[in-house]
C-alpha cells in the first residue's frame, strides 16, 4: 500500500512548474514612453467648460473667495448669495457670464470639499 508513485507525481509537478517559472520572458520597459505619458496635460471640465486650473481654484475665483483665509460654510454661503445677485450679467473681473448652474456647482463643490476635509480630522 505504500506506493512511491503519488509522491513522484507531486515532485514532478513541482519541478515542472519551477522550470516553467524560470523560462518567463521579461519585457524591456522603455523609459522614453513613460516620459511622454507624464507630459500629457490634465483637462478639467465644469459645466461644459474646459478649465485651465483645478476645480477648487476655479470655484474660489468664481465666488471671489480668498483661498488663503479660513473657509467656513458661512463664507461659502455669503459668497454664493453675493454672486447670485449678478446672474445674467457679465462678470467684468473674469469676463465670463454667470449662470445659476455654475454658481450652484461652485457652492455644492466647495461645501462638499469643506465637509470632506472636516471629516478627515
Amino acid at each position: 500500500m505504500n506506493s512511491p508513485f503519488p509522491a513522484l507525481i507531486i515532485v514532478w509537478i513541482i519541478v515542472y512548474f519551477l522550470n516553467k517559472k524560470d523560462k518567463t520572458e521579461y519585457k524591456h520597459l522603455d523609459v522614453d514612453s513613460i516620459q511622454e505619458d507624464s507630459e500629457k496635460e490634465i483637462l478639467y471640465f465644469s459645466n461644459g467648460r474646459i478649465l485651465k486650473q483645478p476645480h477648487v481654484f476655479y470655484y474660489y475665483d468664481m465666488l471671489s473667495i480668498n483661498p488663503f483665509k479660513q473657509i467656513t460654510d458661512k463664507v461659502v454661503e455669503d459668497a454664493f448669495t453675493e454672486r447670485y445677485s449678478l446672474i445674467n450679467k457679465i462678470d467684468n473681473d473674469n469676463n465670463w457670464p454667470i449662470a445659476t448652474r455654475d454658481l450652484n456647482a461652485a457652492k455644492l463643490y466647495l461645501l462638499d470639499r469643506l465637509n470632506y476635509l472636516n471629516n478627515l480630522n
